[in-house]
């Protein structure tokens, strides 16, 4: 279980997400992440109003659907809540990398549940941590740490950040995870939402920012 989990949030996974930045590279064009201490603000925000809010609840139902008809409504919920073209092309070429990845190593039987996930990134994740019979925590604490990682691997290309203080987010962000999750786990799906208007400007503005090397 221990190498499943480790194997979710290798940087090595082949789904590519070491080409997106999630509006970061936006951000730092346009000022509001000039530094560290910037860029640790921005993270802890997008932790605390965006993943406890949006996709840890998402994929926690995701987890739990026990039908086609259920997985396949949070499937569209997480993509309808990716507010811009280019976060929602994000979690479709994530979702269908994922999910090619899980067909090839033959982890699951159920059809209609892996052309689901080819859709949506959260869902092929969640369907990864249930073949691997991952618990929720442990896939939630998974999904935390891949995207903390991956925002500051990001940073250290963008801000630029050295290796130390990339280092230094990823383990003071990463202490936050147990109060993330547990505060996600009593979102109600009503309260289900994504609400950070900054990073959906700027990920609108990124679409045409004239010069950039990540594709969100």
């Amino acid at each position: 279980m221990i190498a499943s989990a480790f194997s979710l949030v290798s940087p090595n996974l082949p789904i590519g997400a070491f080409s997106y930045s999630e509006a970061l590279e936006s951000a730092v064009e346009n000022k509001v992440v000039t530094d560290c201490n910037s860029f640790y603000k921005w993270l802890c925000h997008n932790l605390k109003r965006s993943l406890v809010y949006f996709e840890l609840p998402v994929l926690r139902n995701l987890y739990e659907s026990n039908s086609i008809e259920e997985f396949s409504f949070w499937t569209q919920r997480a993509i309808a809540l990716r507010n811009t073209y280019e976060l929602r092309k994000e979690e479709d070429d994530k979702g269908k990398a994922f999910a090619r990845l899980i067909s090839s190593l033959s982890l699951t039987d159920k059809k209609e549940f892996l052309d689901e996930a080819r859709r949506s990134y959260l869902s092929a994740f969640s369907l990864y941590a249930k073949t691997e019979d991952l618990s929720l925590e442990m896939m939630l604490n998974c999904y935390l740490f891949s995207y903390i990682e991956s925002q500051c691997i990001a940073a250290v290309k963008l801000v630029p950040l050295g290796q130390t203080e990339a280092w230094k987010c990823i383990k003071n962000a990463s202490l936050m995870s147990d109060e993330l999750i547990k505060k996600s786990l009593t979102v109600q799906n009503d309260e289900i939402g994504a609400g950070l208007v900054n990073l959906s400007i700027l990920s609108v503005k990124h679409e045409t920012q004239y010069s950039r090397i990540f594709r969100s």
